[in-house]
């Protein structure tokens, strides 16, 4: 009896030193190799509106912003868009000579935030390590169409890849609802925003 408590007793401690020792060499997550904080941003964007319309809307613009701390930034965004009747639009319009009462979007101004999920790198063929924030992004503003002004919002989720020389990649896909006063009232129009953005970080102060 004595015997077998003894062996409890050193397995025990075995485990419990064994334990340690693993707990010690457990890696810790990596520092931030690229802070975010009270640092300014411009990107240069390339976007698609694509909505619930007959018109094919690519547009490009500029992102400003600014992040406040590693997870909180704002975010202003122009985008110039170029519309046209997409195949669909053309054909109705041919065969009955009805235009879309849709107007076809020009201007999207809009205000926002990002918030940052977390900080993460990944080895991309065992060549590259690229350093990332996912984040949700959310934008309220107005799109200019025609004559018409009309409200909305985009929602979405989006990733910042962090480069050499305070490079910026950021891809967005937004969901997007805007609510314009056609000729029956005011009707929703639903669709998505993807945008894909380069430009430079860099620090309030001006210093690297």
């Amino acid at each position: 009896m004595r015997l077998s408590r003894a062996t409890g007793l050193a397995i025990l401690s075995l485990f419990l030193l064994v334990s340690a020792a693993g707990a010690e060499e457990r890696p810790s997550i990596e520092e931030r190799v690229v802070l975010k904080e009270d640092r300014l941003y411009g990107h240069l964007s390339a976007a698609m509106l694509v909505r619930n319309d007959f018109y094919d809307t690519p547009g490009f613009g500029l992102d400003l912003g600014y992040y406040f701390d590693e997870r909180w930034g704002a975010e202003l965004r122009v985008l110039k868009l170029q519309s046209t009747l997409s195949r669909a639009g053309a054909s109705v319009l041919e065969q009955t000579g009805l235009a879309p009462d849709l107007r076809a979007p020009d201007l999207w101004l809009s205000a926002g935030v990002r918030s940052s999920l977390g900080y993460a790198k990944i080895l991309v063929w065992e060549r590259f390590v690229m350093r990332f924030d996912p984040q949700l992004v959310g934008h309220a503003g107005v799109l200019f169409a025609e004559e018409r002004i009309a409200p909305g919002a985009a929602i979405g989720a989006g990733v910042v890849i962090h480069m050499k020389w305070d490079l910026q990649l950021k891809i967005d896909l937004l969901f997007s609802a805007q609510f314009e006063n056609r000729l029956r009232g005011i009707a929703p129009a639903f669709g998505f925003m993807p945008s894909l953005s380069l430009g430079w970080s860099l620090p309030l102060g001006g210093n690297l």
